[in-house]
């Protein structure tokens, strides 16, 4: 019997597999847990818009539990953060266009403003 089940790889894309082994190799992260906030990511931006009907009409939301279990020192904490540098980059970027998107539309008239929409702040990540 095997100490502990293996993550199925072909769930997520090869792109996202190279990224979790390059920081394995550089900084010894474990991509494990990589993956596991990967999933915990994704579960969470599908949100509660989809349903899944059952059994003649009843609904279920998906509803996804995860944990990270590891003794101190096994690097849960830099695997985590590294699977979620990507979206806080794509932030930093977003942030980078809604801030230049501000300034135009701040420069523009009030008749201008009147037929433009104001820009709309998007992000990936939320947190407190």
């Amino acid at each position: 019997m095997k100490d502990r089940l293996e993550f199925p790889k072909a769930i997520l894309p090869q792109v996202v597999e190279d990224y979790f082994h390059d920081q394995n190799e550089k900084l010894g992260l474990v991509p494990e847990y990589m993956r596991l906030t990967c999933l915990a990511t994704i579960g969470t931006l599908i949100g509660n818009k989809h349903v899944i009907e059952v059994n003649g009409g009843w609904q279920e939301r998906p509803n996804l539990w995860f944990a990270i279990v590891g003794n101190a020192g096994v690097k849960k904490t830099p695997s985590v953060k590294a699977a979620i540098r990507p979206l806080e980059e794509l932030d930093q970027e977003l942030d980078r266009v809604y801030r230049s998107d501000m300034l135009d539309y701040n420069r523009k008239t009030k008749k201008e403003k009147e037929s433009s929409d104001k820009p709309i702040p998007k992000q990936f990540i939320v947190d407190d």
